[in-house]
Protein backbone atom coordinates (compact mmCIF):
# COMPACT_ATOMS: atom_id res chain seq x y z
CA UNK A 1 0.00 0.00 0.00
CA UNK A 2 1.19 3.57 -0.81
CA UNK A 3 2.73 5.76 1.96
CA UNK A 4 -0.36 8.59 2.68
CA UNK A 5 1.98 11.05 1.90
CA UNK A 6 2.71 9.80 -1.74
CA UNK A 7 -1.29 9.97 -2.37
CA UNK A 8 -2.46 13.45 -3.68
CA UNK A 9 -4.61 15.05 -1.95
CA UNK A 10 -8.25 15.21 -2.98
CA UNK A 11 -9.32 18.42 -3.85
CA UNK A 12 -13.00 19.77 -4.70
CA UNK A 13 -12.50 23.88 -6.41
CA UNK A 14 -15.39 25.54 -6.97
CA UNK A 15 -13.57 28.78 -7.95
CA UNK A 16 -16.50 31.29 -9.30
CA UNK A 17 -16.84 35.13 -9.89
CA UNK A 18 -18.12 36.44 -6.34
CA UNK A 19 -16.21 33.47 -3.91
CA UNK A 20 -13.49 30.82 -4.20
CA UNK A 21 -15.32 27.81 -2.28
CA UNK A 22 -12.51 24.51 -2.22
CA UNK A 23 -12.20 21.46 0.11
CA UNK A 24 -9.14 19.25 0.69
CA UNK A 25 -8.81 15.88 1.71
CA UNK A 26 -6.06 14.21 2.80
CA UNK A 27 -6.31 10.27 4.00
CA UNK A 28 -7.10 10.23 7.22
CA UNK A 29 -7.70 13.20 8.08
CA UNK A 30 -10.84 15.53 8.05
CA UNK A 31 -11.90 17.35 5.39
CA UNK A 32 -10.68 20.93 5.44
CA UNK A 33 -12.83 23.71 3.75
CA UNK A 34 -11.61 27.31 2.72
CA UNK A 35 -13.53 29.66 1.16
CA UNK A 36 -12.71 33.89 0.32
CA UNK A 37 -14.13 36.36 -1.99
CA UNK A 38 -12.48 35.92 -5.65
CA UNK A 39 -10.77 39.26 -5.66
CA UNK A 40 -7.41 40.08 -6.06
CA UNK A 41 -5.02 43.52 -5.88
CA UNK A 42 -1.82 43.96 -7.43
CA UNK A 43 0.22 45.64 -4.33
CA UNK A 44 2.76 48.61 -5.86
CA UNK A 45 3.73 49.17 -2.32
CA UNK A 46 6.88 46.87 -1.61
CA UNK A 47 6.34 47.80 2.40
CA UNK A 48 2.84 46.85 2.78
CA UNK A 49 2.58 43.69 4.76
CA UNK A 50 -0.33 41.11 4.91
CA UNK A 51 -1.59 38.07 6.41
CA UNK A 52 -0.38 34.76 4.85
CA UNK A 53 -4.40 34.40 3.92
CA UNK A 54 -4.50 37.48 2.72
CA UNK A 55 -1.14 37.20 0.04
CA UNK A 56 -0.44 35.55 -2.76
CA UNK A 57 2.68 35.87 -4.35
CA UNK A 58 2.85 35.31 -8.36
CA UNK A 59 6.85 35.33 -9.73
CA UNK A 60 7.88 38.71 -8.88
CA UNK A 61 4.13 40.08 -8.29
CA UNK A 62 2.25 40.32 -4.81
CA UNK A 63 -1.56 40.75 -4.48
CA UNK A 64 -4.10 41.22 -1.96
CA UNK A 65 -6.46 38.60 -2.00
CA UNK A 66 -10.36 38.71 -0.38
CA UNK A 67 -12.07 40.93 1.70
CA UNK A 68 -9.55 43.17 1.71
CA UNK A 69 -9.00 43.04 -2.06
CA UNK A 70 -12.71 44.76 -2.14
CA UNK A 71 -12.18 47.15 -0.37
CA UNK A 72 -9.42 48.35 -2.44
CA UNK A 73 -10.75 47.24 -5.87
CA UNK A 74 -14.38 47.70 -5.86
CA UNK A 75 -14.66 46.73 -10.00
CA UNK A 76 -16.59 43.39 -10.77
CA UNK A 77 -14.92 40.63 -12.42
CA UNK A 78 -16.39 39.84 -15.72
CA UNK A 79 -18.53 37.14 -16.78
CA UNK A 80 -16.55 35.54 -19.66
CA UNK A 81 -16.60 31.98 -20.83
CA UNK A 82 -13.40 31.69 -21.25
CA UNK A 83 -12.99 33.00 -17.34
CA UNK A 84 -12.16 28.91 -16.32
CA UNK A 85 -8.81 29.56 -18.89
CA UNK A 86 -8.32 33.22 -17.16
CA UNK A 87 -5.22 35.03 -14.98
CA UNK A 88 -7.82 35.49 -12.69
CA UNK A 89 -8.58 31.97 -12.41
CA UNK A 90 -5.17 30.71 -11.99
CA UNK A 91 -4.07 32.82 -9.24
CA UNK A 92 -7.61 32.67 -7.05
CA UNK A 93 -6.93 28.37 -8.09
CA UNK A 94 -3.20 28.53 -6.61
CA UNK A 95 -3.97 30.77 -4.31
CA UNK A 96 -6.31 28.29 -2.60
CA UNK A 97 -3.78 25.46 -2.94
CA UNK A 98 -1.68 27.44 -0.99
CA UNK A 99 -3.76 28.25 1.92
CA UNK A 100 -4.26 24.14 2.19
CA UNK A 101 -0.83 23.76 1.97
CA UNK A 102 -1.14 21.14 -1.32
CA UNK A 103 1.97 19.96 -2.93
CA UNK A 104 0.40 16.96 -4.83
CA UNK A 105 -3.34 18.02 -6.14
CA UNK A 106 -6.47 15.51 -7.37
CA UNK A 107 -8.28 18.09 -8.72
CA UNK A 108 -12.09 18.08 -9.06
CA UNK A 109 -13.80 20.98 -10.24
CA UNK A 110 -17.75 21.75 -12.10
CA UNK A 111 -18.87 22.67 -15.12
CA UNK A 112 -22.07 24.46 -16.22
CA UNK A 113 -24.45 22.23 -17.61
CA UNK A 114 -24.81 24.77 -20.50
CA UNK A 115 -21.90 24.49 -22.82
CA UNK A 116 -20.35 21.85 -21.13
CA UNK A 117 -18.38 20.36 -23.75
CA UNK A 118 -16.65 23.72 -25.14
CA UNK A 119 -15.99 24.22 -21.45
CA UNK A 120 -14.51 21.05 -21.01
CA UNK A 121 -11.94 21.46 -23.85
CA UNK A 122 -11.24 24.97 -22.57
CA UNK A 123 -10.17 23.25 -19.14
CA UNK A 124 -7.77 20.74 -20.51
CA UNK A 125 -6.20 23.50 -21.99
CA UNK A 126 -6.41 25.25 -18.69
CA UNK A 127 -4.83 22.31 -17.32
CA UNK A 128 -2.04 21.84 -19.33
CA UNK A 129 -1.46 25.68 -18.68
CA UNK A 130 -1.11 25.52 -15.26
CA UNK A 131 0.92 22.70 -15.27
CA UNK A 132 3.51 24.43 -16.90
CA UNK A 133 2.74 27.85 -14.56
CA UNK A 134 2.87 25.15 -11.27
CA UNK A 135 6.65 24.49 -11.62
CA UNK A 136 7.90 23.50 -8.10
CA UNK A 137 4.80 25.19 -6.31
CA UNK A 138 2.46 22.21 -6.80
CA UNK A 139 2.19 18.53 -8.57
CA UNK A 140 -1.11 18.90 -10.41
CA UNK A 141 -1.03 14.74 -10.54
CA UNK A 142 -4.92 14.80 -12.09
CA UNK A 143 -7.48 17.25 -13.20
CA UNK A 144 -11.32 16.15 -13.11
CA UNK A 145 -14.26 17.48 -14.17
CA UNK A 146 -18.39 16.94 -14.29
CA UNK A 147 -21.44 18.41 -14.66
CA UNK A 148 -21.54 21.24 -11.65
CA UNK A 149 -24.75 20.30 -9.64
CA UNK A 150 -23.26 16.81 -9.23
CA UNK A 151 -21.42 18.56 -6.49
CA UNK A 152 -24.29 19.05 -4.62
CA UNK A 153 -25.87 15.80 -5.40
CA UNK A 154 -22.95 14.10 -4.13
CA UNK A 155 -22.94 16.30 -0.77
CA UNK A 156 -26.62 15.86 -0.15
CA UNK A 157 -26.38 11.98 -0.67
CA UNK A 158 -23.22 11.11 1.28
CA UNK A 159 -21.77 12.82 4.76
CA UNK A 160 -17.79 13.01 5.07
CA UNK A 161 -17.88 9.36 7.00
CA UNK A 162 -19.43 8.64 2.91
CA UNK A 163 -21.94 7.11 4.65
CA UNK A 164 -25.51 7.48 2.36
CA UNK A 165 -27.74 10.20 3.77
CA UNK A 166 -31.82 8.70 3.90
CA UNK A 167 -31.29 6.47 0.49
CA UNK A 168 -31.14 9.84 -1.32
CA UNK A 169 -28.47 8.12 -3.73
CA UNK A 170 -30.80 5.60 -4.94
CA UNK A 171 -33.93 7.64 -5.25
CA UNK A 172 -35.04 10.38 -7.98
CA UNK A 173 -33.55 13.60 -7.35
CA UNK A 174 -34.31 16.88 -9.43
CA UNK A 175 -31.34 19.69 -8.89
CA UNK A 176 -31.25 23.19 -9.99
CA UNK A 177 -28.07 25.46 -9.25
CA UNK A 178 -28.84 29.15 -9.27
CA UNK A 179 -25.47 29.93 -9.51
CA UNK A 180 -23.75 33.85 -10.16
CA UNK A 181 -23.58 33.54 -13.95
CA UNK A 182 -25.97 30.56 -14.39
CA UNK A 183 -29.22 28.83 -13.53
CA UNK A 184 -28.50 24.77 -14.22
CA UNK A 185 -31.04 22.16 -13.95
CA UNK A 186 -30.59 18.24 -13.82
CA UNK A 187 -31.91 15.04 -12.39
CA UNK A 188 -29.67 12.56 -11.49
CA UNK A 189 -30.25 8.68 -9.96
CA UNK A 190 -28.15 6.49 -8.92
CA UNK A 191 -25.64 8.67 -9.83
CA UNK A 192 -26.19 9.39 -13.43
CA UNK A 193 -28.14 12.23 -14.79
CA UNK A 194 -31.10 12.07 -17.04
CA UNK A 195 -30.55 12.48 -20.16
CA UNK A 196 -33.28 15.70 -21.24
CA UNK A 197 -33.30 17.07 -18.19
CA UNK A 198 -30.00 19.30 -17.82
CA UNK A 199 -31.31 22.36 -19.24
CA UNK A 200 -29.43 25.80 -18.02
CA UNK A 201 -29.89 29.73 -18.70
CA UNK A 202 -27.17 32.20 -18.65
CA UNK A 203 -29.05 34.45 -16.46
CA UNK A 204 -28.16 33.54 -13.14
CA UNK A 205 -27.83 36.27 -10.07
CA UNK A 206 -25.65 38.71 -11.10
CA UNK A 207 -29.33 40.30 -13.00
CA UNK A 208 -29.82 41.13 -9.40
CA UNK A 209 -26.77 42.41 -8.26
CA UNK A 210 -26.97 44.93 -11.68
CA UNK A 211 -29.96 45.98 -10.87
CA UNK A 212 -29.29 46.83 -7.43
CA UNK A 213 -25.89 48.10 -8.15
CA UNK A 214 -27.88 50.29 -10.38
CA UNK A 215 -29.87 51.82 -7.50
CA UNK A 216 -27.45 52.58 -5.90
CA UNK A 217 -26.08 55.02 -8.71
CA UNK A 218 -29.07 56.49 -8.84
CA UNK A 219 -29.25 57.36 -5.21
CA UNK A 220 -25.43 58.48 -5.80
CA UNK A 221 -23.44 55.71 -4.37
CA UNK A 222 -20.36 54.62 -6.13
CA UNK A 223 -20.66 51.55 -8.09
CA UNK A 224 -20.39 48.68 -5.17
CA UNK A 225 -18.28 45.00 -5.39
CA UNK A 226 -20.41 42.43 -5.48
CA UNK A 227 -19.91 41.46 -1.73
CA UNK A 228 -20.86 45.17 -1.10
CA UNK A 229 -24.30 44.64 -3.47
CA UNK A 230 -24.59 41.09 -1.34
CA UNK A 231 -24.86 43.28 1.83
CA UNK A 232 -27.44 45.65 0.89
CA UNK A 233 -29.96 42.46 -0.61
CA UNK A 234 -29.01 41.23 2.83
CA UNK A 235 -30.02 44.20 4.53
CA UNK A 236 -32.20 45.59 2.63
CA UNK A 237 -30.85 49.48 3.11
CA UNK A 238 -28.47 51.36 1.47
CA UNK A 239 -26.25 54.08 3.29
CA UNK A 240 -26.66 57.02 1.03
CA UNK A 241 -24.48 59.95 2.94
CA UNK A 242 -24.30 58.04 6.72
CA UNK A 243 -28.32 57.93 6.55
CA UNK A 244 -30.35 54.72 5.38
CA UNK A 245 -32.48 54.13 2.51
CA UNK A 246 -34.76 51.27 2.41
CA UNK A 247 -33.88 49.22 -0.72
CA UNK A 248 -36.59 46.51 -0.10
CA UNK A 249 -39.04 47.30 -3.11
CA UNK A 250 -36.13 47.15 -5.73
CA UNK A 251 -34.84 43.69 -3.85
CA UNK A 252 -38.57 42.13 -3.77
CA UNK A 253 -39.08 43.10 -7.44
CA UNK A 254 -35.52 41.06 -8.55
CA UNK A 255 -35.70 38.62 -6.43
CA UNK A 256 -39.15 37.68 -7.59
CA UNK A 257 -37.39 38.40 -11.51
CA UNK A 258 -34.70 35.80 -10.26
CA UNK A 259 -37.27 33.09 -8.85
CA UNK A 260 -39.55 33.37 -12.45
CA UNK A 261 -36.13 32.75 -14.02
CA UNK A 262 -35.57 29.38 -11.95
CA UNK A 263 -39.05 28.46 -12.16
CA UNK A 264 -38.18 28.94 -16.51
CA UNK A 265 -35.87 26.14 -15.86
CA UNK A 266 -37.79 23.79 -13.95
CA UNK A 267 -40.41 24.43 -16.59
CA UNK A 268 -37.57 23.66 -18.97
CA UNK A 269 -36.29 20.17 -17.26
CA UNK A 270 -39.37 18.71 -16.24
CA UNK A 271 -42.41 20.33 -18.62
CA UNK A 272 -44.45 17.65 -17.00
CA UNK A 273 -44.35 18.81 -13.40
CA UNK A 274 -41.89 17.50 -10.62
CA UNK A 275 -44.27 15.00 -9.03
CA UNK A 276 -42.44 12.00 -9.98
CA UNK A 277 -39.18 13.02 -8.19
CA UNK A 278 -38.34 11.79 -4.78
CA UNK A 279 -36.65 14.49 -3.65
CA UNK A 280 -35.78 18.39 -5.13
CA UNK A 281 -32.73 20.53 -3.94
CA UNK A 282 -31.73 24.09 -4.90
CA UNK A 283 -28.25 25.14 -4.25
CA UNK A 284 -25.70 27.89 -5.22
CA UNK A 285 -25.39 31.55 -3.77
CA UNK A 286 -28.64 31.91 -5.04
CA UNK A 287 -30.66 29.57 -3.18
CA UNK A 288 -29.43 31.17 0.21
CA UNK A 289 -30.86 34.37 -1.30
CA UNK A 290 -34.68 33.17 -1.83
CA UNK A 291 -34.08 30.36 0.98
CA UNK A 292 -38.18 31.26 1.60
CA UNK A 293 -39.02 31.84 -1.47
CA UNK A 294 -38.35 27.86 -2.65
CA UNK A 295 -39.58 26.61 -0.03
CA UNK A 296 -43.12 28.12 -1.36
CA UNK A 297 -42.81 26.18 -4.32
CA UNK A 298 -41.57 22.54 -4.03
CA UNK A 299 -43.66 20.47 -1.34
CA UNK A 300 -41.87 20.59 1.86
CA UNK A 301 -41.28 16.12 1.43
CA UNK A 302 -39.50 16.65 -1.38
CA UNK A 303 -37.47 19.69 -0.73
CA UNK A 304 -33.89 19.74 0.36
CA UNK A 305 -31.58 22.85 1.29
CA UNK A 306 -27.77 21.84 1.60
CA UNK A 307 -26.85 22.60 4.78
CA UNK A 308 -24.44 25.55 3.69
CA UNK A 309 -25.86 25.72 -0.23
CA UNK A 310 -22.58 28.03 -1.00
CA UNK A 311 -19.94 25.51 -0.31
CA UNK A 312 -22.24 22.52 -1.37
CA UNK A 313 -20.72 22.07 -4.58
CA UNK A 314 -16.93 22.06 -3.70
CA UNK A 315 -17.37 19.57 -0.65
CA UNK A 316 -19.60 17.26 -3.30
CA UNK A 317 -16.69 17.29 -5.64
CA UNK A 318 -14.10 16.38 -2.84
CA UNK A 319 -16.52 13.48 -1.76
CA UNK A 320 -16.94 12.21 -5.57
CA UNK A 321 -13.81 12.11 -5.50
CA UNK A 322 -13.06 10.01 -1.91
CA UNK A 323 -15.57 7.49 -2.93
CA UNK A 324 -14.23 6.58 -6.08
CA UNK A 325 -10.74 6.01 -4.61
CA UNK A 326 -12.58 4.23 -2.29
CA UNK A 327 -13.80 1.78 -4.64
CA UNK A 328 -11.69 1.27 -6.95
Amino acid sequence: MANKKDVPVIFGADIGNGYSKTVSIREGEKPKIITFQSVMKLITDDDLELPRDQLFIDGSKRYCVGAAAAEMNPEEVSIDSHYIKSEQYRRQLFHALALHKIQDVDMITGLPVEKFKDNLNLLKEAATAWRKRAKKRVKISNVTSVLQPLGTYYDICFDFEYNMIDDRFNSRVGLIDIGYGTIDAIQFYKGEFKPGTNKGLSNGVFLMYDKVNQFARDSKVNDLSIYQTRDIIEKKFIKVSGVKKDASRIINLEKNALLKRVQKVMKMAWPNGIESLDYFVFTGGGADLLKAELAKIVPETQLVMPINATVSNACGYAKFLMLRRLVE
